[in-house]
């Protein structure tokens, strides 16, 4: 290996590790991870760098830092999707899948990215009971709330359903919940504000004949970090039954990071059967 082979191994290597801390540590605050950050701050910090170098650096050491993620900590870096709107929302979608490709593709040249765990649902579960994350809880909820309503519903609406169906009388019964320099005021209103700001929901001012109506819709970081079976359970936790046409529904809106962990999995497996008809 020349010494110009060597020089760009370790620049991946260095910019592995500090994509790896840096993720864990905007995954703390709920922060998403810039593309354009990531390029000027760690792969070329003076600016010397030809734009083609710098993407390759990138993408190489982008790939490393999900090893190390995915070894050490049970954790991956994702795509994170593009914003949909309450109007028109549909074709957005269909001109992203088209532009974007496969998994790895959109993973490279996605704008921004995100943090999510690939531990098994049931170690998730134990997971989140053990760090008593009641936000989690409460995202999950207003996720299904939304999903019930085909991914969107007026920010009203969607308040009174929390009330309701949690049966909260006191906003103190959520206030642990939003306890964030960036959340402002009390209660379930408050709780929006932040699931918003974390990218878990999206707010649309839409102007009708008489009014302006704010409409809260399904956020980008909610379709990869929430999957369908983790909102089927806390809908039957809190209509205590089951309903096949529930499940389908949560599937149109959550099901796209389910199929990706599927197709690498099964890429995975096709990969360790050949290496085991060779040998």
């Amino acid at each position: 290996m020349s010494d110009e082979q060597n020089d760009d191994e370790h620049k991946v290597q260095h910019v592995a590790r500090a994509l790896v801390k840096t993720a864990l540590c905007l995954e703390y605050g709920r922060n998403k991870i810039s593309r354009t950050d990531v390029l000027k701050a760690l792969v070329d910090p003076s600016s010397t760098m030809s734009r083609s170098a710098r993407i390759d650096t990138y993408k190489s050491a982008l790939r490393e830092a999900n090893t190390r993620l995915q070894e050490q900590f049970g954790m991956k870096l994702v795509a994170l999707p593009e914003k949909t709107t309450a109007e028109g929302g549909s074709g957005r979608r269909a001109k992203a899948k088209k532009r974007q490709g496969d998994s790895s593709d959109r993973l490279e040249n996605a704008d921004d990215l995100v943090l999510v765990s690939t531990l098994d649902e049931k170690y998730r579960r134990l997971f989140e009971a053990s760090e008593g994350d009641s936000y989690t809880g409460y995202i999950a909820v207003s996720l299904l709330f939304l999903a019930l309503f085909n991914g969107s519903m007026p920010k009203p609406k969607l308040i009174e359903l929390f009330r309701l169906k949690l049966q909260i009388t006191s906003d103190d019964h959520i206030q642990d919940a939003i306890v964030s320099p960036f959340a402002k005021g009390n209660g379930v209103e408050a709780l929006v504000l932040r699931m918003r700001r974390d990218g878990y929901v999206t707010i649309e001012k839409i102007a009708t004949s008489q009014t302006t109506e704010e409409i809260v819709s399904i956020g980008p970081r909610a379709k990869v970090e929430f999957t369908v079976e983790s909102l089927y359970n806390v809908y039957t936790e809190i209509y205590g039954q089951t309903n096949a046409g529930v499940r389908a529904m949560l599937q149109s809106h959550f099901n796209g990071n389910e199929n990706e962990n599927q197709t690498e999995n099964e890429t995975n497996n096709n990969d360790n059967s050949n290496t085991n008809n060779d040998s």
